[in-house]
C-alpha cells in the first residue's frame, strides 16, 4: 500500500445509523462509524491554497474549542461542494471511486447533524448522488449510508444499493469493483465498509437474510491474526503482515455488527466467553498499542484513518480509555492543533482528511445516556445489552444516547458525563471502600443508579441490597408503585417487571431489578423483548425531562476556580430530625458557581443544631426538607433566636414538596412569631445581584401547567422584622436546583433560576455595592431545564 494518497473507502456501523437519525432534529452531535483507506489510486485533489496557520493549540481541548473546531471544518466541506452539488474535487466519471468524494461530504455533514433543508449545498448533492452512475464499493456504499441516513428516503434506492452491495461479495470479502471470473483479490478495508454499510441499511429497513452475516463473520475471523489484530489483507499459504491499529479498530466493529446478527446460545446461557474471545483479543491489541501520535504499526500512514477507526471501536466497546488514557482527549489534542485556518485537515486530500476529522471531532463529543460498572466478578455477562439499548434510544426517539464503561480508576468527571450508572451481575458483587466511594460521589452529584440480576441472580440482588444499604442507609429500600414514571413516562409496558427503588425523597437514587432485564438487551428489541428496552426508554424520558443529554464534558457539577474572593460569607444548613439533607453536595456546586459568577467564597456550610447557630458567625442558615419536618420547641427557639440576632434563614421545599411546604408554612413560621408575605418585585435580592430576576425561568412540568408561560415574576416569600426580611421562604424547589440536575417530575424554578435566586441572596448579605442592570435580561435557560 501506498502512503502517497487516500482512499474515500468509509465505513459504517451501527453507531452510524443511532447518530444519523438526529440530523432530522438538528441535533449537531454525532456518533458515526466512518473510514478511509490511505490509497494512492484514489489520490485526486491537490492541496488547496491559503491553508496556513492553524487554531489555538491546547494540549486538552475545551468543549468549546471542540465545538469551534467543529464549525469550521463542516464550513470547509460546504465549500468544497461546486454549484451542481458535486464536490470540485470529485474523481472523474468512468472511475471506479467516481461520487466516493460526494457521497463522503453529503454523508459527514448529515452524521454532523447539518440536515439538507437547511443547508442547499447538501441538498444539491443529494440529487446529484442519486441521479449518477456509480460503479465501485467505496462509494456506492457511501451513497447507500447517505440513503440509510435522509429522511424520507425511498426505500427502493437503498435496497437497490444494498442489493448490489450483497452480490458482489465473494465469500464475505470485496475489493474495489465486483470480482470478475477468477478475480479474487479482495482487501479488508473495502470488505468492512461493504459490511457495515449492509447493516446500517438492515437497520434503516432494507430486507438482508442472515446467510450474509455468516459469509462476513468467517471471512474476518479467518482474517485475525494470532495477535488479534488485523492487516490489509492475508492471503492464504502467504506469511502474515504485521497487524496495525486502523485496521484492528475496523475488524473490531465488524466483528461487534456479526456477533449482534448472529450470536445468541452464548448469551441465553449466561456465557459469552467464547463468542467474544475474538473482540477482545483485539481490543487488548489496542490497548497494548495504543497511540495518540500515529497509527500502531504505522506510525506515519493513515493516522486519520486510525483516528476514525479507533474511536468507532472505543463507542462500540464503551471503552473511554485505552492504555490508561482518555483517547478522545488525547488525539483531538492533536487534531485541533493541526486545523488550518480555513478548517480544513491534513495536507494530501484536505476533503477527504477533513471529513475524517469532523467526524472523529464530533463523536468526541457526543452524549452519554448510560456508564456500565465493572468490577471483579460477572459485570459483563450480557457484553451488548447497553449498547443494543442506546441504539434503540436513538432510533425511538432521534436523540443520542450512548454509553461507556467505568471502573473505580475512571475519572470521577468521565462518570458524570451520563445520568446512570448500570449495574450488572451474574453473581457475587463484592466491592471495596474506594469503588463504593465513587459510586456515592456520582449519586451525590445528581446521577442514578440502575441495577439488575443478569441471569436472574438471586446473589447479585442479595448483594446489591447490602449495598443500598450501605450507600444510603437512612432510606428505605421500597417496591416502586405502578403509577412511577419508571412504567409511565413514555411507554404503558406490557410486561412491567417487579422493581424496586431507594429515594431521597426527591428523586430515585437507585433501582434494582430482582429479574433480568441484558438478556432481552442483549437479544434486540424484539416484541418479545421490547418491554424491557421501554422501559430504559421511560427512564430516559425520566432523567434528561423529556429533553436532551448534555453532551460529553459539558458536565453539570463544575470544579471550583482558582480566584481572589471579593467577599466571604459562613452558611449552615440546619440539622433536625428528618430528611435535612437530601442533596449533600448542592451547597458545593452553588459555591463553585457563585466563585465564577461574583468571586464571593462560601465559608462552610456548616451543619448545625439551631441551637448551634450563631448570627454573628452565620450570615445565612439553610433549612430545607422532603416531609413534615417534625422540629421540635427547642428547634424554634434555636431559629427565632437566630433571626432575631440578624441572621437570615433561607427555607425551600426540597423537590417542591408540598408535604414540607405545608408544615412550614402552618407550624414553623407561626411558632417564629411571623407573618408571610410576598417579597416585592423591586427587592434587592431581584434586582441588585449579579442577575436581575424580574422573570424567572420554570421548570416544564410546571410551565406547561393550564395558564402557566415558561418565564414567570419572582415569587419568593418573606418574613420581616423591621425593614429587613429576616426570612427567605420558597415552596417551590431551591435545593435540586442547587444540584443541577433535570427530572421529569420536578416543578418550579429552573436549575439556572434557582441557583440565581440563592446567589442574588448572598451576594446581597455580602454587602456589596449594588449591581446595576442597563435593561432586562433575556432569561437564562430553556424551560425544560
Amino acid at each position: 500500500m501506498s502512503s502517497s494518497g487516500q482512499n474515500l473507502i468509509h465505513e459504517v456501523t451501527e453507531e452510524t445509523f443511532t447518530f444519523a437519525r438526529g440530523a432530522k432534529t438538528g441535533v449537531k452531535i454525532l456518533c458515526t462509524f466512518f473510514g478511509i483507506l490511505c490509497f494512492s489510486a484514489w489520490l485526486g485533489a491537490q492541496e488547496p491554497a491559503g491553508r496556513t496557520g492553524a487554531l489555538q493549540p491546547q494540549s486538552a481541548p475545551s468543549p468549546e474549542q471542540a465545538d469551534r473546531s467543529i464549525a469550521a471544518a463542516a464550513k470547509y466541506l460546504l465549500s468544497r461542494m461546486g454549484p451542481d452539488g458535486r464536490t470540485v474535487d470529485e474523481y472523474p466519471a468512468g472511475q471506479a471511486n467516481h461520487g466516493g468524494k460526494t457521497a463522503l461530504c453529503v454523508y459527514t455533514l448529515l452524521s454532523a447533524g447539518f440536515p439538507p433543508d437547511q443547508h442547499p449545498q447538501i441538498a444539491k448533492a443529494v440529487t446529484w448522488l442519486s441521479q449518477a452512475n456509480l460503479t465501485g464499493v467505496g462509494p456506492i456504499a457511501l451513497r447507500a449510508c447517505c440513503l440509510a441516513i435522509m429522511p424520507e428516503t425511498p426505500h427502493e434506492a437503498l435496497q437497490k444499493d444494498i442489493d448490489w452491495l450483497i452480490r458482489a461479495a465473494d465469500a464475505g470479502a470485496y475489493s474495489y469493483v465486483p470480482p470478475a471470473g477468477q478475480d479474487r483479490v479482495f482487501d479488508n478495508f473495502n470488505s468492512q465498509l461493504a459490511a457495515t454499510a449492509v447493516r446500517l441499511g438492515e437497520l434503516a429497513g432494507a430486507d438482508i437474510q442472515p446467510a450474509y452475516w455468516q459469509i462476513v463473520q468467517k471471512h474476518w475471523l479467518a482474517q485475525q491474526q494470532a495477535d488479534g489484530g488485523w492487516c490489509y489483507r492475508v492471503v492464504s499459504g502467504c506469511k502474515p503482515a504485521s497487524s496495525y491499529g486502523s485496521m484492528t479498530a475496523a475488524g473490531a466493529c465488524v466483528l461487534y455488527t456479526c456477533m449482534n446478527r448472529l450470536t445468541s446460545g452464548p448469551f441465553i446461557r449466561c456465557d459469552p466467553s467464547d463468542a467474544y474471545q475474538p473482540i477482545e483479543k483485539a481490543l487488548a491489541w489496542l490497548d497494548a498499542n495504543f497511540q495518540a501520535d500515529g497509527n500502531p504499526g504505522r506510525p506515519a500512514e493513515w493516522f486519520y484513518c486510525y483516528l476514525d477507526a479507533l474511536s468507532r471501536a472505543a463507542a462500540e466497546s464503551g471503552r473511554r480509555q485505552f492504555a490508561g488514557k482518555d483517547w478522545q482527549r488525547a488525539c483531538s489534542a492533536r487534531l485541533i492543533r493541526e486545523q488550518h485556518a480555513d478548517g480544513s485537515f491534513g495536507q494530501a486530500d484536505a476533503t477527504v482528511e477533513t471529513a475524517y476529522a469532523l467526524l472523529f471531532l464530533a463523536r468526541g463529543t457526543s452524549p452519554m445516556l448510560m456508564s456500565k460498572l465493572q468490577y471483579a466478578g460477572s459485570w459483563n455477562a450480557r457484553p451488548r445489552d447497553a449498547a443494543n439499548l442506546t441504539h434503540w434510544i436513538f432510533q425511538r426517539f432521534e436523540r443520542q444516547a450512548g454509553w461507556q464503561i467505568v471502573d473505580q480508576r475512571t475519572p470521577l468527571e468521565f462518570w458524570q458525563d451520563s445520568p446512570i450508572l448500570y449495574i450488572s451481575g451474574a453473581g457475587r458483587i463484592d466491592l471495596d471502600d474506594s469503588q463504593i466511594a465513587m459510586i456515592r460521589a456520582f449519586v451525590n452529584r445528581g446521577g442514578m443508579i440502575l441495577s439488575e440480576a443478569a441471569c436472574n441472580s438471586a446473589q447479585f440482588t442479595l448483594d446489591i441490597r447490602q449495598l443500598y444499604q450501605r450507600l444510603f442507609g437512612k432510606y428505605e429500600i421500597e417496591r416502586l408503585a405502578a403509577t412511577d414514571p419508571a412504567f409511565t413516562a413514555q411507554f404503558k409496558l406490557a410486561q412491567p417487571p417487579q422493581l424496586v427503588c431507594v429515594s431521597n425523597g426527591i428523586r430515585p437514587l437507585a433501582i434494582h431489578s430482582p429479574a433480568e432485564l441484558s438478556l432481552a438487551l442483549q437479544l434486540g428489541p424484539t416484541q418479545s423483548n421490547l418491554s424491557a428496552f421501554e422501559l430504559f426508554g421511560n427512564l430516559y424520558v425520566y432523567v434528561t425531562d423529556k429533553g436532551t443529554l448534555l453532551r460529553r464534558g459539558r458536565n453539570a457539577f463544575p470544579e471550583m476556580p482558582k480566584f481572589e474572593p471579593t467577599a466571604k460569607l459562613a452558611v449552615a444548613r440546619v440539622k433536625y430530625d428528618g430528611n435535612w439533607d437530601p442533596e449533600p453536595l448542592a451547597w458545593r456546586r452553588l459555591s463553585a458557581m457563585l466563585a465564577g459568577a461574583a468571586k464571593i467564597a462560601i465559608d462552610g456550610p456548616a451543619d448545625l443544631e439551631a441551637d448551634q447557630l450563631d448570627p454573628a458567625k452565620y450570615k445565612l442558615a439553610h433549612l430545607t426538607g422532603t416531609a413534615a419536618a417534625g422540629l421540635k420547641q427547642a428547634d424554634f427557639d434555636g431559629l427565632k433566636k437566630y433571626i432575631q440576632g440578624g441572621g437570615t434563614l433561607l427555607i425551600d421545599a426540597a423537590g417542591s414538596s408540598s408535604a414540607f411546604a405545608g408544615y412550614v408554612e402552618e407550624k414553623l413560621i407561626p411558632a417564629l412569631g411571623l407573618t408571610r408575605a410576598a417579597l416585592p418585585a423591586d427587592h434587592p435580592i431581584y434586582t441588585a445581584g449579579p442577575f436581575l430576576l424580574d422573570r424567572i425561568r420554570l421548570r416544564r412540568a410546571t410551565a406547561i401547567a393550564p395558564g402557566n408561560k415558561p418565564t414567570g415574576p419572582p415569587s419568593l416569600q418573606a418574613c420581616f422584622i423591621a425593614d429587613r426580611p429576616a426570612v427567605i421562604y420558597s415552596p417551590a424547589d431551591l435545593t435540586a436546583g442547587m444540584l443541577g440536575y433535570r427530572l421529569m417530575t420536578l416543578t418550579g424554578y429552573s436549575s439556572q433560576s434557582a441557583c440565581e435566586i440563592v446567589m442574588n441572596l448572598i451576594y446581597n448579605l455580602s454587602a456589596l455595592p449594588p449591581v446595576k442592570h442597563a435593561a432586562t435580561q433575556p432569561a437564562t435557560e430553556p424551560a425544560n431545564k
